[in-house]
């Protein structure tokens, strides 16, 4: 069962805004056999955002807007796809190289 959550924690203020970032927690939970008691349970905890408000009684006349944080590089996918790019490029070596080879047995006076 894949569950997500947005929590959203106070920052403060700066420069005459309230900073409060949003925190989204996805939780992955297996259960193996009827009973939960069995299950296992992955998540991952992540920043996404942080939402900009004016401050009451504050100088600043821009409305409500909110700053991305960039997703970074999961380092595990990112393993998970040279592995597999170099598999298919270690396949397809080793199946030219025994076409090449074939031929030449066939070609080569005997």
């Amino acid at each position: 069962m894949l569950h997500t959550d947005v929590e959203h924690v106070d920052l403060g203020e700066h420069g005459g805004r309230n900073l409060r970032a949003r925190v989204e927690h996805r939780t992955l939970r297996v259960a193996l056999g009827r009973s939960w008691s069995t299950a296992v349970t992955l998540g991952r905890r992540r920043a996404t955002a942080v939402e900009v408000t004016p401050a009451p009684g504050g100088a600043s006349s821009a409305g409500r807007y909110d700053v991305a944080i960039p997703r970074p590089v999961d380092p595990w996918q990112q393993t998970a796809q040279r592995i597999a790019a170099l598999t298919v490029v270690g396949w397809i070596v080793v199946r030219i190289a025994h076409r090449l080879r074939r031929r030449a047995r066939e070609g080569a006076p005997q």
